[in-house]
Parts: structure tokens; C-alpha cells; sequence
């Protein structure tokens, strides 16, 4: 059996955020941890005692106040988070966003897929890339 990756999901459209919650737990490879509708909402969980320490953060790039793009680099500059490897998930074209994500400091940048119902396949297929890509062993 495949290791359980713990992640947080920060992802603005609460309805997106519902089916890709849905659709990588349901995989049985990842236990999300914790949930943000935006970077601003994602600093405020590291601040409290109780998270469980993610392996992983999986973050849309397009949100209303911090953005991905923010994500990326205020995980990377805080000594104590900077070793969470950060993905993007997002509806924005690959370049120059992935680029520029990458620059940044995250480890991956897929495009989300087209209907909600494909999240678990999606989620499925990107297990082994993270793992590879993103998490130390």
C-alpha cells in the first residue's frame, strides 16, 4: 500500500475545493489536513499549534488575496515551513505560469482538469510525480 501524503488545500472556488477534497481522498494516497480559501487563510493555519505538520501543500494559483504565486514564496522564505514542497494546481495556461512558478521554488504545476468528476483519475495520476518530484524520502 502506497504512503498517505498529508496535505493542505488552498483553493479559493469552494465548490472546486469540495470536488478535489473529494477526489484525492478518495484515492486513498493523500490525508488533507487542512483547508484555505487563500494564501492569507493558509498563513493564519500555520500559525496554530494543533495543524498536523503537512508533507505537501497543493495550492490553486488565481485567488483573491494571496495567490499561489504568493503561496510559493512566503512558504519559502518562513525557516520553518520552507522544506513543505508546494504544487500548483491551476486553469492557467502552462507558460510562462509554470515558469515562473518553478523560479519561485515549487516543485510542480499541473493544469486542473477539465470536469470535476475527472479530480480522483487526476489525483491518482499525479501520486507517483509528487512523490518522485516533491516529497524526500
Amino acid at each position: 500500500m502506497s504512503k498517505k501524503i498529508k496535505m493542505i488545500l488552498v483553493e479559493d472556488n469552494e465548490d472546486e475545493r469540495m470536488f478535489m477534497k473529494e477526489g484525492f481522498t478518495a484515492t486513498g494516497l493523500y490525508d488533507i489536513v487542512a483547508e484555505a480559501s487563500n494564501g492569507n487563510e493558509m498563513l493564519a493555519l500555520f500559525q496554530k499549534q494543533s495543524l498536523s505538520r503537512p508533507e505537501l501543500v497543493i495550492s490553486d494559483l488565481n485567488m483573491p488575496g494571496k495567490n499561489g504565486y504568493d503561496v510559493i514564496q512566503d512558504i519559502k522564505r518562513d525557516a520553518s515551513w520552507s522544506d513543505v514542497p508546494v504544487v500548483i494546481v491551476t486553469t492557467a495556461p502552462y507558460s510562462p505560469f509554470a515558469q515562473r512558478c518553478k523560479e519561485l521554488g515549487a516543485c510542480a504545476y499541473y493544469t486542473k482538469p477539465d470536469t470535476f468528476l475527472e479530480y480522483q483519475s487526476f489525483a491518482a495520476n499525479i501520486y507517483n510525480d509528487i512523490t518522485t518530484r516533491c516529497l524526500k524520502k
